[in-house]
């Protein structure tokens, strides 16, 4: 069913509606000049604005594909950053394990020859904690308890060096690669940024441009 006519009763057609039903209906030629530059007008107008509205609208589709590009840059580069701060802590804590390794392994090892040599002597040592003189029986057995187990954390001490200098070796790869990586990254971040801003500059320029009196 077609629309009705456009009449007063109608409040759906607008002036510009049943200008353009008219322009329609009756031949551009026969009417009068003045319509005609009217209609003309108008024409021209409106191609403008919606000539503006396209070339607006295409500039606020390349910011935001713009700052799409600048934030996944941006979420990439935490990431790196992140990364890289974990392998760096990883790395300074496998360093320390292994220069505190020294110390630790002293400590044990003067543990082990004290109980050893007051075992061997009969005599009782002070660094172990003895007052008395003279091992007993269950002296003895504290004192070889305690060369079982000095023995015991040496050994494991051991293996924990070598899992650190491992550990130390792989995180400390990672740091330089990630590193590379992350200033990679910023690079294509910074240059996300500055299409961004570029894009914004060049939309505000046009814009005014298109909203400039002739």
């Amino acid at each position: 069913m077609s629309s009705p006519p456009p009449t007063a009763k109608n409040p759906r057609c607008s002036r510009k509606d049943i200008v353009s039903r008219v322009d329609k209906r009756i031949a551009f030629e026969i009417l009068p000049e003045e319509t005609r530059k009217e209609i003309s007008h108008r024409r021209i107008i409106a191609a403008r604005i919606q000539k503006n509205k396209e070339a607006s609208a295409a500039d606020q589709r390349g910011i935001a594909e713009a700052k799409r590009t600048e934030n996944e840059s941006r979420t990439a580069l935490k990431k790196a950053e992140s990364d890289l701060a974990l392998a760096r802590k990883i790395a300074a804590d496998a360093d320390q394990f292994i220069r505190n390794f020294s110390v630790e392994d002293a400590r044990l090892d003067a543990r082990y020859d004290a109980a050893r040599v007051e075992l061997g002597s009969g005599v009782s040592s002070s660094y172990l904690g003895a007052s008395a003189i003279g091992v007993s029986a269950q002296r003895s057995d504290y004192l070889r308890a305690i060369m079982s187990r000095a023995a015991e954390e040496k050994a494991r001490l051991d293996l924990d060096k070598k899992d650190a200098e491992a550990l130390f070796a792989r995180s400390t790869e990672s740091f330089h690669r990630l590193t590379l990586n992350t200033g990679a990254l910023q690079k294509t971040y910074d240059t996300a940024r500055a299409a961004t801003l570029k894009a914004i500059d060049a939309a505000r320029l046009a814009e005014a441009q298109r909203t400039a009196p002739d």
